[in-house]
């Protein structure tokens, strides 16, 4: 039996996907590249750059960015890590924190868009599987990066 690539129907989804963020959270002038850092730092107040990069699985650059641009609209601010002068701590700004359940509400109905058609038991398995793939993933991409190490 011939099976259908995975990882086109992971990355269709993905591609789609961010297009809906995109439209949704165009009304705060950040899109997919940006929300989930927004989000993290909401349930992470005081988090730093390296602690949020491995909390979103995305390299420290693009979290970098990521930070400058929620700052520069307003919804972020970073202070200095008084022990480590490196490190800089995020927190959500009043205009942060008023957004944040209005960009979690659209985050949900992104979500229904997605399980539409699905009952509860298929939604909690398809969890179980797509966590299942991630692991996979990741720990490939590990021993690839072990490997260059060598």
């Amino acid at each position: 039996m011939k099976l259908d690539s995975i990882g086109r129907y992971i990355s269709s989804i993905y591609r789609h996907q961010s297009i809906l963020i995109n439209k949704y959270f165009e009304k705060y002038g950040f899109g997919s590249g940006q929300y989930i850092f927004l989000i993290n730092i909401s349930k992470n107040e005081g988090i730093n750059q390296k602690q949020l990069s491995e909390n979103v699985k995305i390299d420290r650059a693009n979290t970098n960015r990521a930070i400058k641009k929620l700052e520069k609209l307003g919804y972020i601010y970073t202070v200095e890590d008084k022990e480590d002068r490196r490190s800089r701590k995020s927190f959500l700004t009043e205009k942060g924190k008023e957004i944040i359940p209005l960009v979690i509400k659209d985050l949900a109905n992104i979500t229904e868009i997605m399980a539409q058609g699905m009952d509860d038991n298929q939604r909690e398995k398809l969890l179980e599987l797509l966590q299942l793939i991630e692991k996979n993933i990741m720990l490939e991409v590990d021993n690839i990066r072990k490997d260059k190490c060598k």
